[in-house]
């Protein structure tokens, strides 16, 4: 995903956070993108940075105001904080990996955890993958894809996959199945293949996270979708036969506790 695709959804997250938010945390926050944004926002907020990559902390983007944020080395959900600490809670593309890599209880917890980290009127801002359904498309690829494909196929363990060849050129696949290809295909010959490979980028719609917040008690104020799937296919060259309602690559859902 390119820079600027990068900034224009991390915007809209940070505009999402209350600007008198005394302080934030920032769930897995890589190199501090986010929090650079939050920074230039709201000049006087606090942002406690946790991530469980001790790599991730000391390689921050130098745009950072220093005396504005802490960092946390630490595993979700092992918040090492008192209950009603944070007055804004932001994750994003953190919790589909609990879920890949802990199961949906853990998920489930960390949830409820994050419930108990806020304070009372506190905004929860969540954007991870989405989940674009199982409608079944007609692609076309060129021989070289087709092998990627393939090998996809034979690689992808974190679910069941598959297709149909139909002729030459043209396969018939599940939009959620094209959506988990085209998203990972960047990782093969990677030091990050392995990994890729056991987890999924569709793990639920922005409509399923946000009923799963309505059953611990966040009150739902956004469900939107960011990032249009089409830059993939235009990157690598497919086509899509037919012409369905093609999901947003990312959801973004904002609940207030």
């Amino acid at each position: 995903m390119s820079h600027r695709s990068r900034q224009g959804y991390l915007h809209e997250i940070a505009a999402l956070i209350p600007r008198d938010a005394s302080l934030v945390l920032d769930a897995g926050c890589g190199v501090g993108a986010l929090t650079t944004l939050i920074n230039q926002r709201m000049s006087s907020t606090q942002v406690v940075e946790l991530d469980l990559s001790k790599y991730m902390l000391t390689h921050q983007l130098k745009d950072l105001i220093e005396q504005l944020v802490s960092r946390i080395q630490a595993l979700i959900p092992k918040f090492p904080f008192k209950s009603g600490s944070f007055d804004a809670v932001v994750a994003v593309q953190s919790l589909s990996e609990v879920l890949c890599f802990s199961g949906r209880d853990v998920l489930l917890s960390t949830i409820e955890e994050i419930g108990t980290l806020l304070r009372e009127g506190g905004a929860f801002v969540i954007m991870d993958h989405q989940n674009p359904g199982d409608e079944l498309v007609d692609v076309s690829f060129n021989d070289k894809m087709l092998l990627q494909l393939e090998r996809f196929q034979n690689s992808f363990e974190y679910r069941p996959f598959s297709f149909v060849v139909l002729d030459d050129e043209r396969v018939r696949i599940s939009m959620r199945d094209l959506y988990e290809f085209i998203t990972k295909l960047w990782a093969f010959d990677t030091p990050l293949e392995q990994e890729e490979m056991q987890e999924t980028h569709t793990p639920f719609t922005g409509e399923e996270f946000a009923t799963i917040l309505e059953t611990y008690g966040f009150t739902l104020d956004v469900v939107s979708g960011v990032v249009p799937i089409e830059g993939y296919f235009k990157r690598y060259k497919i086509r899509i036969k037919s012409k369905p309602n093609l999901p947003q690559r990312f959801f973004i859902v904002k609940a207030t506790k």
